[in-house]
């Protein structure tokens, strides 16, 4: 072509010489022109290249070598992603023998999902762009099995700019992978963990059997009012009721030998000096040192007990003076009739004896009507004892308003008074 055209070049080729061997010459050849431009012939220079082209030679081989005994995947790719070569690493982590992969399309690593989204074409035509592009993804191996990988993918061109295809490098990080994957997982956990345990309305804490809250969460601060550092620098009995402190000590020793706490209950000391009531879930672990303890704010719940307990006190009371109250409108019913009669009879025999003794103040009936009266009078007391039973048996009829205190004074007064005279 050159020659017809009359431009210069060059070839390299190689020439027997006299002992049968041969060397590489490289031959220059330029046209010599008239003044009309045209070719009147060729003047050519050879140059002994042997010892360049052999030493090249080793060069290659070198490489060669070198690409084979990597640990990483190198593969060389035609324009289109199609496989041209690939070395020994390629070979045992894809599974593929040279001779089945060579002039298959580089997708049939890829997953199918990425091959649907035409992943290889985009990925050669930002390396063919930019000259250069790193990534990370999964890819197949033969058998269908995935691993993880690090990929770069290098355009490579001519010396005129032609893209001659692409360099592909990848490694397989798949342990790598797995194990920043279980890091991430860890560190997931943890930070739910923390998360709940800071959301948590109960009383979580981490102590050693010296008697120390080793870590304690938010929830202690909010419901006692002291610091995490305050509550883990001093020995939990610090904290308890002196009336419970024989108990905690006692649970403590039951923990030192390995036993669970499902219930157990104390008081907690807050920074304002009042005390909650805390019911404790707890589990020791007698190799590590280490006692897991779960407190629950129970101080509402013991109020209402507390409550309770009183209302019941003051129902059997009610109750009971509900019974007294119906003896005593027995009694007063069952006194008070009888009582009239003898009343009247009294008042008949005062009457009797006045006009009997027609006014006289002789000795006999004078003695016999201060009898009768003392009788009437120790009948009236009585009277007055009835009708105040009467009154006390009677608070269904209670009703609330202004009153005057000064009657129900003078009947206790009374009453007092009759009861102590009788």
């Amino acid at each position: 072509m050159s020659l017809r055209e009359g431009q210069a070049f060059e070839m390299e080729f190689p020439l027997k010489a006299r002992d049968g061997s041969f060397r590489w010459f490289l031959t220059r050849v330029e046209p010599i022109r008239d003044p009309d431009g045209n070719v009147v012939r060729w003047v050519g220079i050879n140059t002994d290249i042997d010892e360049r082209k052999r030493s090249g030679d080793q060069t290659a081989d070198i490489v060669r070598l070198l690409v084979q005994s990597v640990e990483d995947m190198f593969i060389m790719l035609d324009p289109d992603g199609r496989v041209v070569t690939w070395n020994q690493g390629a070979e045992a982590r894809k599974g593929f023998g040279r001779d089945e992969i060579v002039g298959q399309s580089f997708a049939r690593f890829y997953p199918p999902d990425d091959v649907a989204a035409g992943k290889l074409a985009r990925d050669l035509a930002a390396a063919a762009a930019n000259g250069r592009l790193e990534g990370e993804g999964w890819r197949l191996r033969k058998d269908g099995s995935r691993f993880f990988a690090i990929v770069v993918l290098t355009a490579v061109r001519s010396a005129d700019g032609r893209l001659l295809g692409f360099a592909h490098v990848t490694r397989d990080v798949t342990a790598d992978k797995v194990m920043a994957d279980a890091a991430q997982g860890r560190r997931q956990i943890e930070e739910e963990r923390d998360q709940l345990l800071a959301l948590s309305t109960d009383l979580i804490g981490v102590a050693g059997f010296d008697g120390y809250f080793k870590s304690v969460n938010p929830s202690w601060t909010r419901t006692l009012g002291w610091t995490s550092a305050e509550i883990t620098g001093k020995p939990w009995l610090s904290f308890v009721h002196p009336d419970d402190i024989e108990s905690t000590i006692a649970a403590g020793a039951k923990l030192a030998a390995g036993e669970p706490i499902a219930f157990f209950e104390n008081r907690y000391r807050c920074r304002n000096g009042a005390y909650v009531w805390l019911d404790w879930r707890c589990i020791p672990m007698v190799t590590e040192g280490r006692i897991y303890a779960i407190g629950r704010d129970i101080t509402v719940v013991k109020d209402a007990e507390q409550k309770r307990a009183e209302l019941q006190r003051r129902l059997v009371v009610a109750d009971r003076m509900v019974s007294v109250g119906t003896l005593a409108a027995g009694v007063a019913h069952e006194v008070n009739n009888p009582l009239s009669y003898v009343m009247a009879y009294l008042e008949m025999v005062l009457e009797e004896i006045r006009a009997l003794s027609g006014g006289s103040s002789s000795g006999r009936m004078k003695e016999l009507e201060e009898m009768v009266l003392e009788a009437r009078e120790g009948a009236d007391r009585v009277r007055k004892i009835v009708r105040g039973l009467k009154t006390f048996s009677r608070a269904e009829d209670e009703r609330r308003g202004v009153m005057d205190v000064r009657p129900a004074l003078e009947l206790a007064v009374n009453m007092s008074f009759n009861v102590r005279g009788s």
